[in-house]
């Protein structure tokens, strides 16, 4: 087993196509990093962990301007797979939202001090901190598999996007404030609503722009503020858009 830390402002990363031979498991405490999983390339935000199986290639770039700090270890044996099910992890995943939480640093620093030292029973003390991290990487990720985790985000998020649509809501420091990436966020939202997140807030505006439109005497103007869109002409061509109708159509119209 070999565990490093990496503090440094210089680019750190892999670009092992063909994978390893044990497994990885590797989690950002700081900044982000840039992973091609899956053929696909994903920012990660802090607070996410990776584990990487045997095979599984393994490209990831830390860039300086990412400042990131991570730390990993890698693992093998006849019963890392075991160990793997025992901990409840599941085979399928690679990818973790655990969140930000010092039990994480410290449980890798107590495995590099281990290994420096090499005391007594330092391996059942290694293979002890090993079962902690991926107990903890089974809890603080909900315990579901990355589907049911994604939904409950996405789910939330409709929520939020729901109650306040009229507010200034910016999709890309939603997802980084919920410690995920913006593209994952934008390619799981789609896949669960059928529309990107800021197709969906306009949707929720025009939706709502119609509904005042039908029931008061607000201005246009006036409608558009309500509804999030200080510039008014801008407010009048997505409603059009949306509509095939101007606002003022639309109300003679329904009326």
């Amino acid at each position: 087993m070999g565990i490093l830390r990496n503090e440094s402002n210089t680019p750190m990363g892999a670009n092992r196509p063909q994978g390893r031979g044990d497994y990885q498991l590797l989690y950002i405490s700081a900044g982000k990093g840039t992973f091609v999983l899956d053929g696909v390339e994903t920012e990660l935000p802090r607070g996410t962990a990776v584990l990487f199986r045997p095979g599984v290639p393994q490209i990831y770039t830390f860039r300086i301007e990412d400042r990131a700090e991570y730390y990993w270890c890698h693992f093998t044996g006849s019963d890392a797979k075991a160990t793997l099910e025992q901990c409840r992890i599941p085979p399928e995943q690679t990818v973790f939202r655990i969140g930000i939480s010092s039990a994480y640093p410290m449980l890798f620093l107590q495995m590099i001090r281990e290994l420096q030292l090499k005391l007594e029973s330092y391996n059942d003390i290694l293979e002890l901190c090993l079962r902690h991290l991926l107990l903890l990487l089974y809890r603080d990720d909900g315990g579901h598999t990355g589907k049911e985790a994604m939904l409950g985000f996405i789910d939330t998020s409709i929520g939020h996007f729901n109650r306040h649509y009229a507010q200034d809501i910016k999709i890309m420091e939603h997802a980084q404030n919920h410690l995920v990436s913006p593209s994952w966020f934008a390619e799981h939202f789609k896949q669960a609503t059928g529309c990107s997140p800021q197709q969906y807030l306009i949707q929720q505006r025009i939706t709502n722009a119609m509904h005042l439109l039908d029931t008061t005497e607000y201005s246009v103007a006036q409608v558009a503020a309500a509804v999030g869109y200080a510039n008014t002409q801008y407010f009048h061509r997505l409603f059009r858009k949306r509509t095939g109708m101007t606002p003022t159509e639309y109300r003679r119209r329904n009326r």
